[in-house]
């Protein structure tokens, strides 16, 4: 949980909302967030929105079992195969919400400077000669 930002107090209680959304469901990880926010157990109120992105997802043991039940009815003798997969999709779709969760938290830690505005919008512009310049949206070429 360190690796994606969540703040050092929260660590226990995301990594338990982690758990619980791969061992059982997401579900179950959303009832027990709604209920150590009310009981104000997160010291940050960022932990408990990237949170809430990492539980967003279907990469627990009982979809990966709908998903080879599923698949595995259309095609019978394929089903050994997709069982197979069936891990690597879980830990593929984990990554990918705590990805997601990853890239919540870094913009939220930016704070006010994340919000693109027309008074704070200045990019780098390069004319041909291959210098750079500050410029602002009224006077780009």
């Amino acid at each position: 949980m360190w690796l994606i930002g969540i703040a050092p107090q929260d660590m226990i209680h995301a990594g338990s909302l982690l758990g619980q959304k791969i061992i059982m469901t997401e579900f179950i990880g959303y009832v027990d967030l709604a209920n150590l926010k009310a009981a104000g157990a997160f010291a940050q109120t960022k932990s408990v929105i990237m949170c809430t992105y990492f539980l967003c997802g279907f990469a627990n043991f009982a979809s990966i079992g709908i998903q080879i039940g599923g698949i595995g009815g259309l095609t019978p003798k394929n089903k050994p195969l997709l069982a197979q997969f069936g891990m690597r999709a879980l830990l593929a779709g984990t990554l990918a919400s705590l990805l997601s969760a990853t890239v919540v938290g870094m913009i939220i830690g930016l704070g006010s400077s994340a919000l693109i505005t027309p008074s704070n919008f200045e990019y780098e512009c390069s004319d041909f000669s291959g210098t750079g310049s500050r410029s602002s949206p009224d006077n780009v070429r």
